[in-house]
């Protein structure tokens, strides 16, 4: 995306993305997961707003079709020069020797946004207390 020098209420959009997948996960799951967001990004520029938008709900609908996961949790947070955001669920995890490389079109596009476009970092790894976590670090742009 190019510069437009507009910012957006990031939060409030992510809320409308949870809601929107909320809706269809009941397509995929026997029992729609709890998808819910914690913490805040505050407002974003649009050029980061909006392939960090893509790749979230990117993985939120991987949580649901996938690994079956009954709780899916959005944490944002801003601080120290940096966006981070991390999407955590309690499904089944990732299998072992988990390449993001060897995964599917989606991630590998969510990778590319976060390492190329946004310049930051992304991860995906079995949370310590059961299911998966995928963590995106962006630098924050300072408004």
């Amino acid at each position: 995306s190019r510069d437009t020098g507009e910012t957006v209420a990031f939060d409030e959009i992510i809320d409308r993305i949870i809601g929107l997948l909320g809706e269809l996960a009941a397509a995929f799951a026997s029992q729609a997961p709890l998808i819910s967001r914690v913490g805040s990004c505050g407002a974003l520029p649009s050029e980061q707003a909006t392939p960090l938008a893509m790749s979230i709900s990117e993985l939120i609908h991987n949580a649901v079709e996938h690994a079956h996961a009954t709780s899916i949790t959005v944490e944002l947070a801003q601080g120290g020069g940096q966006v981070q955001v991390v999407v955590r669920d309690d499904g089944i995890g990732l299998p072992s020797g988990f390449a993001v490389s060897d995964a599917g079109l989606g991630l590998q596009i969510v990778e590319s946004l976060a390492t190329g476009e946004l310049r930051g970092k992304f991860l995906m790894c079995n949370d310590e207390n059961g299911g998966a976590m995928a963590c995106i670090e962006i630098p924050q742009i300072v408004l």
